[in-house]
């Protein structure tokens, strides 16, 4: 059994967690307070128990939880294990769902699964835009070192990994270690292109900042623009005045300034 000393008392290893529902409330409970500790107060995660179930190409799957940034611009899909679970014949063959299941189809029923569920505090248009115009991550978080953790390494599968030991001192105080992958926020650009008088923004880093407005002020080489957003179904249309600034032949990046109201574009 692992102990460690801290703040002269002795923490040993609660190794004998053989539920995983058990763990996944305790990733629910100090997972989340261990990250947002790491982040500025801009990039805070929240995360709820999702449970909801979405089809894929592989099967059918209920992922454990979803995590997101409170500016809804980036999502984890979550899956709780314990290192006693096989690689092969489980673990394996969730992740493979997990990472190839459609979320986006399923964004209204995964809101009303998490209200009804005692979900609290969401932005409910931003969330149903997160999960419409951006792809998840995936995430899997395990209780200590797995046997299978060189096939994992060697996977084809693409998804964050961590580790979360906890241990427990005679008052029952608790500690946890964390090690793996540090989960980090998407920086808030998108990129847009030419579709004839107007531009189509093509991916959703800044989505849900054009669906809350009709308009933004942008600059590009140092020449002020004004941009009026419509919304067409799943599409977001961008038209950009004066308009011979911009050329009808190039693609271009916006992201969001932190020393400005105003939004940056260059040409890719």
């Amino acid at each position: 059994m692992t102990k460690i000393f801290f703040r002269n008392q002795i923490f040993s290893e609660i190794n004998n967690v053989h539920y995983e529902r058990d763990f996944e409330g305790f990733v629910m409970e100090h997972f989340i307070d261990y990250n947002n500790s790491l982040f500025d107060e801009d990039d805070l995660l929240i995360c709820h128990e999702m449970k909801y179930k979405v089809h894929s190409e592989y099967g059918k799957t209920i992922p454990d939880l979803i995590i997101f940034d409170k500016n809804y611009t980036t999502f984890w899909i979550v899956e709780v294990e314990i290192s006693t679970h096989k690689w092969v014949g489980d673990v394996y063959e969730q992740m493979r769902r997990i990472t190839t299941a459609d979320y986006s189809s399923y964004a209204n029923e995964i809101l009303n699964h998490i209200k009804n569920n005692g979900g609290k505090g969401i932005d409910e248009e931003k969330f149903i835009g997160l999960l419409k115009y951006q792809d998840p991550r995936f995430l899997l978080i395990i209780n200590d070192r797995p046997r299978w953790y060189e096939e994992y390494q060697n996977s084809e599968l693409i998804f964050d990994y961590i580790e979360m030991k906890s241990f427990r001192n005679e008052k029952l105080d608790v500690l946890y270690s964390i090690f793996g992958d540090k989960l980090s926020i998407v920086e808030k650009k998108s990129t847009f292109v030419p579709k004839g008088s107007y531009y189509q923004l093509m991916d959703s880093a800044l989505a849900s900042d054009f669906r809350s407005k009709k308009h933004i002020e942008a600059t590009y080489r140092n020449q002020d623009l004004k941009i009026n957003i419509i919304r067409s179904k799943k599409q977001i249309l961008l038209f950009i005045y004066p308009d011979d600034i911009l050329s009808k032949e190039n693609a271009y990046e916006i992201s969001k300034s932190k020393d400005s109201h105003k939004y940056r574009i260059k040409r890719i």
